[in-house]
C-alpha cells in the first residue's frame, strides 16, 4: 500500500478530511473492495492500539499504587504478612493486565500484517466439529454389542449431476478416512472423493452406496451470468443436523484479501456451512460457501460458480436444467432441499 493511501485512510478514520474529499473517498471505497478492506483492517488495528494504551495506563496506575505503599514496617514480627499475602488481589490484577496487554498487542499486529495466511488471520473455514455424543440409537447399538463411530467434522454437499456427483469444500474432506452424506429423502449414503481442486477449495464426491441408483433429475443448475453487486442470494446448509436457510445481498465481487474467484456476501453462516450452495433469485447456483470473516458479523465468502464449473467440466458435464427458476422462494427451497446433504467426515 502506498504511503499516500495510508495517510488518506488515517485522515478518513480520524475525520480530518473535508466533506468533498470524504464523499470522494467513500465513492472510491464502493468501487475498490481492497480499499474498503484496508479501512476496516486499519480501524481494527487502531482500536487494538487504543485498548493497549488504556491498559497500559491502568498498569501504570497500579504500579504507582504499589510504590506508594512503601516498605512494610516490621513492628509486630509475629503478625507481619508479606506484601504478596496482603495485596495478592491487586498484584494478581496487575499481572493479568500486563499479560493481556502484551497478548492483545501481539495478536493485533499479527492479524493485520501483510501476507498473513488467511486461516490464521480473520478468515475462518466452516467445517463443523461434531461433538461425540451418542444418540438413543447408538446406546441401543452399544447394548447389542455394536457401535457407531461419531464423525469428526460436519459440512454440506449438493448434487451437481444425476449420476450421484456432489460438490463440497475440499478443506472439509481433507485427510478423511471415510465419508457419508445424509438428508431426509435419501437417508444416509456412503460417498468417496471423486476428484478435487485444492487451490480453489473444491471437492467432488461420488455416491457409491448400493441403495442409490440415480437422481431422476437435479432441479437447479450453475448460473452462467456474472453475479452483480447488491444482488440478493440465499443459501441452504447444515450448520446443525437440520437444514438451515439464510439470505442476504452480494457485498463484494471479490473474496478475502481480494481473491477474484470468490465473492463476499452478507449472509449469516456458521461452522457446517462449508460446501453450502449459494443460489441467486432465479434458483441458479452462483457459488459455494467456504468461510467467513472473524471480525465482521455476516461477512461470508463463497467460491464463484465459474470456478466450480471449471473444475467439473474436466471430468463431468454439470446439470443443465433449472426446474425452480420461476417458483416462489418457499417452493424453490422445498424442491432443492432433497438434493442438499449433510456431509459427515470420519
Amino acid at each position: 500500500m502506498k504511503r499516500e493511501d495510508l495517510e488518506k485512510i488515517e485522515a478518513y478514520i480520524e475525520g480530518t478530511l473535508g466533506s468533498v474529499e470524504t464523499k470522494a473517498f467513500e465513492e472510491q471505497m464502493q468501487k475498490e473492495s481492497w480499499l474498503m478492506e484496508a479501512v476496516r483492517e486499519h480501524k481494527s488495528f487502531v482500536s487494538h492500539l487504543n485498548q493497549y494504551k488504556q491498559r497500559r495506563k491502568l498498569k501504570d496506575k497500579l504500579e504507582q499504587y504499589h510504590n506508594e505503599l512503601g516498605p512494610v514496617k516490621p513492628e509486630e514480627p509475629v503478625k507481619q504478612k508479606s506484601l504478596w499475602s496482603r495485596h495478592w488481589t491487586t498484584m494478581a490484577v496487575a499481572a493479568s493486565v500486563a499479560l493481556i496487554t502484551a497478548s492483545t498487542f501481539l495478536f493485533s499486529w499479527d492479524a493485520v500484517r501483510p501476507g498473513k495466511n488467511k486461516q490464521f488471520a480473520y478468515y475462518k473455514e466452516l467445517k463443523r466439529e461434531v461433538e461425540k455424543i451418542k444418540s438413543n440409537q447408538n446406546v441401543i447399538l452399544n447394548l447389542m454389542g455394536e457401535e457407531e463411530n461419531a464423525p469428526s467434522f460436519g459440512a454440506t454437499a449438493f448434487a451437481v449431476s444425476t449420476n450421484g456427483l456432489l460438490a463440497t469444500s475440499y478443506h472439509s474432506i481433507k485427510n478423511a478416512d471415510s465419508l457419508t452424506v445424509e438428508n431426509r429423502k435419501y437417508g444416509r449414503l456412503k460417498v468417496t472423493v471423486a476428484f478435487y481442486d485444492e487451490k480453489y477449495d473444491i471437492a467432488v464426491l461420488k455416491i457409491v452406496d448400493k441403495r442409490f441408483k440415480k437422481f431422476k433429475s437435479v432441479p437447479f443448475k450453475f448460473s452462467s451470468r456474472p453475479i452483480q453487486l447488491s444482488e440478493k442470494v440465499f443459501t441452504l446448509g447444515f450448520p446443525r443436523s437440520d437444514l438451515v436457510y439464510g439470505e442476504g445481498p452480494v457485498a463484494s465481487l471479490t473474496g478475502y484479501e481480494g481473491e477474484k474467484m470468490m465473492i463476499q456476501v452478507a449472509v449469516p453462516v456458521n461452522p457446517g456451512n462449508s460446501g453450502s450452495p449459494l443460489f441467486n433469485e432465479r434458483g441458479e447456483i452462483s457459488g459455494m460457501i467456504t468461510g467467513k470473516h472473524l471480525k465482521e458479523e455476516g461477512a461470508s465468502f463463497a467460491i464463484k460458480a465459474e470456478a466450480i464449473v471449471n473444475v467439473l467440466k474436466n471430468e463431468v458435464r454439470p446439470n443443465q436444467l433449472n426446474l425452480i427458476g420461476r417458483q416462489p422462494r418457499p417452493m424453490q427451497v422445498k424442491k432443492a432441499e432433497d438434493f442438499i446433504f449433510e456431509l459427515k467426515v470420519y
